[in-house]
């Protein structure tokens, strides 16, 4: 009898250290899992977030050149997504404000060239009846370059105080 519950006894000590192992290492392998199954996941949130972030980062220096005035085409993407779409209306948008500053560019000149060959003096005032452009005209009317006197009010020359009074006076 004493035999046997020896015998039985080793029995259940030797199953009992198998099962801690079993045990160790079934956490072991749960615990090396879970490290490669984050490391998948984090590999995978970056290569996606790069690929998202790589249209937007291309809008941003677009922004950035055309507020500098750079009206230059930009890289499109040709994807099928919002993004690939957006990166095509945004170049539409750029040479649509290069069409407009061109053509802008062409109406000034052509009113310079109007006002210059006119005979009759011609002041242009902004709404703060400051001078913005004169023509030759002007200058020979007033006997002085009114050229210099751009973006500021007549009244700083004592000769032109009478007519900045007659303008604003007109224009009441």
């Amino acid at each position: 009898d004493f035999c046997l519950s020896r015998g039985l006894g080793d029995v259940y000590k030797r199953q009992s250290l198998g099962r801690t192992g079993l045990r160790q290492m079934y956490i072991g392998t749960l615990t090396l899992t879970l490290f490669f199954a984050l490391f998948v996941a984090v590999t995978l949130a970056l290569l996606l977030g790069g690929q998202l972030a790589r249209p937007l980062l291309m809008l941003l220096r677009g922004t950035q050149a055309v507020a500098q005035g750079d009206l230059s085409p930009k890289p499109e993407l040709d994807t099928g997504d919002e993004l690939g779409m957006l990166t095509r209306q945004f170049n539409v948008m750029t040479r649509q404000l290069a069409d407009t500053r061109t053509s802008l560019q062409e109406s000034k000149s052509f009113l310079e060239t109007v006002l210059s060959n006119l005979t009759a003096g011609v002041c242009i005032f902004d709404d703060g009846f400051k001078l913005v452009s004169s023509n030759a005209g002007a200058d020979a009317i007033f006997r002085h370059d009114l050229t210099q006197l751009a973006g500021k009010v007549l009244s700083q020359i004592p000769a032109l105080a009478e007519f900045e009074a007659a303008v604003k006076e007109g224009f009441a």
